[in-house]
């Protein structure tokens, strides 16, 4: 790209358009071809089309960095920006970025005679919904699989395929995994997420260094590195939640939705305690959700909404909470109350509690709330009352509960 070409001119500007949430436009999107493509249903639908965004620029190449589009991201912390506790200079970012190619897309389309008209895509997760499932041979049966992290296909092929064109991770990610489980299919493509200043050295040394330390190898032709923009824009415009940043597993599956996939099929997403958090345990672990890093119940909610309105697919099982309609705008699923006056009293009563709940300080809190609430301050919140103070970002309340965020 031009200087002229990283100007404001060519940002994205959306909701209230500051500096954080303009993105960079990528210049060469061009709409896709197939006749019920998923562009098209995403951007005809009441609710998606006011967050989806394909032409916002997925990958970061060394063409569309420059000084004034470091300084720009520079403000942001990774994985949103370059900002990091120790300082990650724009030298340093463009040593990196001139050893992988200058991709426009993560598609490889000269691995076919023919291109497809419409392009399938499996995004297959961890989760132990899968072990047992039978899948392998539907997911396999994609144009494109994407997978994340520690993805074992050996010994369970049946439940999960073999096939991997694209592998989303990062410098964590392969730390218990064998090499002999790595996948390594021909052209297959490594999409790389930053999320602190040690990664970039990770990405680099795995493209250029024999070391046997390394789990990772990797040809520079097969790298790809997702772009701080796109990262914010699916953070603060997709999930819009005060957590940490997006799953892996969650940019997986947006990097799919984004990338050009005419159909998307989800597998192993989610996360419940009916299944062991992988399909690969030996033995049955229940997932922790830990709010602070992840939100994992949006990434639930967008799923379920997006599989509700049948703009994707996604494999849930017998999961009840995962089969369970999401109200539409302006609906209510809750049971009608038995009378217009118990509502009434209802409302006033939860008010009240709420106001008096506001004056207290965390420990009357704890004292004064239902079982149910303090199991829940328990779980994540006892080191915010050491020192008396209101929780992090404040209480917020939702009917007579204290959600975590």
């Amino acid at each position: 790209m031009s200087p002229r070409d990283l100007s404001e001119t060519y940002l994205v500007k959306l909701k209230n358009a500051t500096p954080e949430f303009s993105f960079r436009r990528n210049d060469f999107f061009s709409p896709s071809k197939c006749p019920k493509s998923l562009q098209k249903n995403l951007s005809a639908n009441s609710w998606t089309s006011k967050l989806f965004h394909p032409e916002i620029k997925q990958l970061l190449t060394s063409t569309s960095i420059s000084k004034a589009e470091y300084q720009r991201l520079v403000k942001y912390w990774m994985p949103f920006g370059f900002k990091y506790h120790k300082n990650f200079t724009y030298e340093e970012l463009t040593e990196v970025l001139r050893l992988f190619p200058k991709a426009n897309s993560i598609f490889d389309y000269t691995r076919w005679k023919v291109q497809p008209e419409c392009i399938s895509c499996a995004v297959v997760g961890n989760g132990g919904i899968l072990r047992g499932s039978g899948m392998g041979k539907e997911i396999d049966g994609h144009d494109m699989v994407f997978r994340v992290n520690n993805c074992i296909r050996r010994g369970y092929e049946e439940d999960v395929g073999n096939r991997t064109t694209h592998l989303v991770l990062m410098d964590r990610s392969l730390r218990f995994t064998k090499r002999e489980d790595i996948p390594r299919d021909e052209g297959i493509k490594y999409i790389f997420m930053p999320c602190r200043e040690q990664d970039y050295k990770y990405i680099s040394q795995a493209a250029t260094s024999n070391s046997p330390k390394l789990h990772l190898h990797v040809s520079t032709s097969d790298v790809r590195i997702l772009h701080p923009d796109f990262i914010r824009y699916v953070h603060k415009i997709w999930e819009n939640t005060k957590s940490y940043r997006p799953t892996t597993g969650g940019m997986m599956f947006f990097t799919a939705l984004h990338a050009g996939c005419d159909s998307v099929s989800v597998y192993g997403m989610g996360f419940t305690g009916q299944y062991s958090e992988h399909y690969y345990d030996k033995e049955f672990k229940k997932y922790k959700s830990v709010k602070g890093s992840h939100d994992f119940q949006r990434e639930v909610e967008i799923l379920k909404h997006l599989d509700q309105d049948e703009l994707i697919r996604w494999y849930k099982r017998d999961v009840k909470e995962f089969n369970q309609r999401l109200p539409l705008p302006g609906e209510s699923l809750a049971p009608p109350m038995k009378s217009a006056v118990n509502q009434s009293q209802l409302t006033s009563r939860r008010q009240s509690h709420r106001r008096a709940m506001i004056r207290e300080t965390p420990y009357q809190l704890y004292r004064n709330a239902p079982d149910l609430v303090k199991l829940r301050l328990r779980a994540g919140l006892s080191r915010h009352w050491s020192n008396d103070r209101r929780l992090r970002d404040g209480i917020k309340f939702e009917n007579l509960s204290i959600p975590l965020s």
